[in-house]
């Protein structure tokens, strides 16, 4: 049987292996840019404050919906469409009282108050108050209407 002896420079061989170290920052000019890409500050999206309208629906469950606004006009036409929407009336009229349809005059005369769901052509109160403003409508359904601007 033979045996190989080694001597004490066979044992100092320098191996090379390249470990990148976590914690060494790389110069920006060493990351290649063939493009010369330049990141652009104006054009991260700038995102405001949301504005919109905010509708619960209280009948026999809850419905929320919220709609994106622009501005205070944008909220008034949101809230008009849909109420009357929901109302299924085009004919609904922001106020309180009796209207002047036919067909609702005769089933309310000026010494009976008209019985629910006679009359879906206005609405029977409204109520602001700081946190939300109230609209009932005749039929039992209440609305409780946020705008934020």
């Amino acid at each position: 049987m033979e045996t190989t002896r080694f001597n004490k420079n066979d044992l100092n061989l320098k191996i090379n292996i390249f470990v990148p170290a976590e914690n060494i920052e790389r110069p920006a000019e060493s990351i290649p840019n063939p493009d010369n890409i330049i990141f652009d500050f104006n054009k991260i999206n700038i995102t405001f404050p949301r504005k919109y309208v905010h509708i619960i629906i209280i009948k026999d469950d809850v419905n929320e919906y919220k709609f994106n606004i622009e501005n205070k006009t944008d909220a008034h036409h949101i809230i008009k469409d849909f109420i009357i929407n929901k109302e299924e009336c085009p004919e609904l009229v922001f106020q309180v009282g009796v209207c002047e349809n036919p067909s609702c005059v005769e089933l309310c005369n000026p010494n009976h108050y008209c019985a629910p769901d006679t009359c879906p052509h206005r609405l029977v109160s409204f109520e602001y108050h700081v946190e939300y403003t109230y609209i009932e409508v005749y039929g039992g359904t209440l609305y409780k209407i946020k705008i934020i601007l």
